[in-house]
């Protein structure tokens, strides 16, 4: 069987966006949300990330010792928590979710959490499959 390939991805920043406080890319198994710690007191006990299937919570302590919290919500569709992490570097806090499934084309996330921030994945076009033709 003869297999038709598809067309070369779009960059991982052509299917994110940004809302106030975070920006966020993704590829066909993984989101990346970069927050901008702006008034982090520092440490990373300041910093609550709290990962479930399907929600998110970000949050983090300024330096009035109040938190701070970014992301806080239902994702868009279902993570592998085992597979998921965090971490800061130089005043920013990078968050990875691995997607339980593989998406492309419209089938990508239109949203990290339900925000009311959400990007257009219709310009993405449609789904694509892996096409097998029988009998090649």
């Amino acid at each position: 069987m003869n297999k038709v390939k598809r067309s070369a991805p779009m960059g991982a920043e052509e299917c994110g966006g940004a809302a106030e406080g975070y920006s966020w890319t993704q590829t066909e198994w993984e989101i990346d949300v970069k927050v901008n710690l702006e008034g982090y007191a520092g440490g990373k006990e300041g910093v609550v990330v709290n990962v479930g299937k399907r929600k998110l919570e970000v949050a983090y302590k300024i330096a009035d010792g109040v938190d701070k919290v970014v992301l806080d919500g239902k994702l868009w569709g279902e993570v592998v928590v085992s597979e998921c992490g965090w971490s800061v570097e130089g005043g920013e806090l990078w968050v990875m979710l691995r997607k339980k499934k593989e998406t492309n084309g419209r089938g990508h996330w239109a949203y990290v959490v339900d925000d009311g921030h959400r990007i257009d994945v219709e310009k993405f076009g449609p789904v694509i499959e892996e096409l097998q033709y029988e009998g090649e």
